[in-house]
């Protein structure tokens, strides 16, 4: 079920199929922002884990578990569990199958809220049991390039200090110290994505942008709720769209003893607790 939300500037469509969103479209211009996950086979929600775990296995209480890369979230059917003209909140919880994988009590909600030009994301999450809980959040949304990601630029707020997560098969094997030293700008060019995915680990600026340098189109997303900001185009495609990715914790380790608990940024949330995060993204 497809669900819109607008105000006089923005409209946006999401969906109950893994909470994605659809579209994000300028009501003057008629201009769309965003590439749909059914273009760019980019999910939105990353949850219970933001990215692929070893051998897709975690291990809690003494028990392996397998799941999916980047969690089942955005492969379940969500219910639309309260609406309004500017907002939507969706909403996600542990059923046997889930527990299969998974095997914790949780509510999962992700909100959509429109302000004027930029679009809010509110996730809540609860431990519904009497023990604690872990788990990752993330998020992997695409913008729309105009004509080509090429003609564009990442530009941070400020100057931007951060290390990289180098990750062969998507399992890091050591960070980069210092990737970026004091940049404010990163031309997107061919070969920028050539080794994969950017994974910038603990940046400096979390606030940053995507520039078309021709037409001034500007995308803002400002992720400092997180602690880790991956960028990431297809290499050796077309160049039509850039996500800017949002994690929690930190991607899995090659040499991880796949022990849930023991991974590397990993929320705990007590019994009955809950968590809140909140990010947002504007459009100019």
């Amino acid at each position: 079920m497809q669900y819109k939300i607008e105000n006089e500037q923005l409209t946006v469509i999401s969906k109950t199929y893994g909470a994605e969103l659809i579209s994000v479209k300028d009501n003057a211009e008629g201009k769309e922002y965003y590439a749909a996950g059914t273009e760019t086979g980019l999910p939105m929600v990353l949850f219970p884990n933001a990215a692929k775990l070893k051998d897709n296995t975690l291990i809690a209480d003494g028990r392996k578990y397998e799941i999916e890369g980047a969690g089942f979230a955005r492969t379940s059917e969500f219910s639309l569990c309260e609406a309004g003209n500017d907002y939507a909140v969706y909403e996600l919880q542990n059923t046997p199958e889930t527990e299969k994988c998974y095997p914790y009590a949780f509510s999962l909600k992700i909100r959509y809220e429109l302000e004027g030009r930029t679009l809010h994301v509110i996730s809540t999450v609860k431990n519904s049991a009497e023990k604690p809980m872990y788990f990752e959040l993330g998020f992997h949304p695409a913008y729309r390039c105009d004509n080509s990601a090429e003609e564009h630029a990442l530009v941070f707020e400020e100057p931007c200090t951060a290390g990289r997560f180098i990750r062969p098969n998507l399992l890091t094997e050591k960070i980069v110290p210092k990737y970026l030293d004091g940049v404010k700008v990163i031309p997107v060019t061919e070969d920028l994505f050539k080794e994969g995915t950017i994974a910038l680990q603990q940046p400096t600026s979390k606030k940053v942008s995507i520039v078309g340098r021709t037409t001034g189109t500007t995308i803002t997303v400002d992720g400092s709720a997180f602690p880790n900001i991956p960028v990431y185009a297809p290499y050796g495609k077309p160049m039509r769209f850039l996500s800017i990715e949002l994690w929690s914790s930190d991607p899995e380790y090659a040499d991880t003893d796949q022990i849930w608990e023991h991974k590397k940024g990993v929320l705990e949330l007590g019994a009955g607790q809950t968590y809140e995060n909140r990010w947002a993204v504007t459009f100019a």
